[in-house]
């Protein structure tokens, strides 16, 4: 159970980096 749960926040962890890089990628190419 901690080896899926620690599997499973790394999971979220890359989610959330991709989505924020998306996110800032985009804010800054409206930006410009």
């Amino acid at each position: 159970m901690i080896e899926w749960n620690v599997g499973n926040t790394y999971l979220f962890a890359a989610i959330v980096s991709c989505f924020m890089i998306i996110a800032l990628y985009f804010y800054l190419n409206k930006k410009i």
